[in-house]
């Protein structure tokens, strides 16, 4: 199914007339059949494959827990919502990282797109002798790309009080495992504790992990919305139909 939408994309775009490049960025027009049909193929099979991540690791980690070391694993049960705004404020975090690093279909009017486009095109550009065109492109981009300060407060905030939690959850329970192997030293040993603790702990942020990389539901509306378009656009100057006026 991805090749075959794919394959009509890709024939859609060859159909086009010249002047329709004219006014698509190119770069866009190559993100969007590199990425849109990948990223609805990824919404339609994903959601079935990381609710069994998501369930298998939470099951593994709370049989493995409860096995071990039983009175550390239902301490960490009271925590398991907090330990989930852990793993999903850093899941967040890595998210966030990865789309700047590589700007997206959406962003490429960004500083980044913009400055990568420029160096690879730089002999056109020199060539066309547009730098002055680039650099106002460059200047608007910067301007409408600053984020508010209510922003990186929040953002910052988030991130603080994620690892605040995450480390006073483990004192917590570092804290009761040790009262525990003092208390009852013929019944459990160090070894049980570190793998009922961290078993719990892995198995919480696998979860996320496996559940990371699903598709936004608006982002693949507007993936399918952009091929849907694009194959069913006509050209306006079409090589290959067979209407019209012939020669002789």
């Amino acid at each position: 199914m991805n090749k075959r939408v794919r394959d009509a994309m890709f024939k859609s775009l060859l159909r086009q007339e010249v002047a329709y490049f004219d006014t698509h960025n190119i770069s866009s027009l190559t993100s969007q059949l590199q990425d849109d049909a990948a990223v609805l193929h990824a919404f339609i099979g994903e959601p079935l494959r990381t609710l069994i991540t998501a369930i298998s690791s939470l099951l593994i980690g709370i049989l493995t827990s409860l096995y071990f070391m039983w009175p550390v694993a239902l301490l960490a049960f009271c925590f398991v919502p907090a330990l989930a705004f852990v793993a999903k404020s850093r899941m967040n975090n890595i998210m966030i990282a990865e789309k700047d690093e590589k700007p997206g279909i959406n962003d490429l009017g960004s500083p980044d797109a913009i400055a990568v486009e420029t160096l690879i095109n730089m002999r056109t550009i020199a060539s066309l002798n547009i730098e002055e065109v680039k650099k106002k492109e460059y200047s608007n981009a910067l301007r409408n790309n600053q984020s508010s300060v209510v922003t990186v407060c929040k953002k910052g905030a988030t991130g603080g009080s994620a690892i605040f939690i995450q480390f006073w959850v483990l004192a917590l329970l570092y804290w009761w495992g040790g009262f525990l192997l003092s208390t009852y030293p013929d019944t459990w040993e160090f070894q049980d504790f570190l793998i009922a603790i961290f078993a719990l702990v892995v198995s919480i942020s696998g979860s996320f992990i496996g559940s990371s990389g699903t598709m936004d539901k608006k982002a693949a509306e507007e993936a399918a919305a952009r091929i849907l378009s694009l194959i069913d656009r006509t050209s306006a100057i079409d090589p290959l139909s067979e209407t019209g006026k012939k020669g002789d």
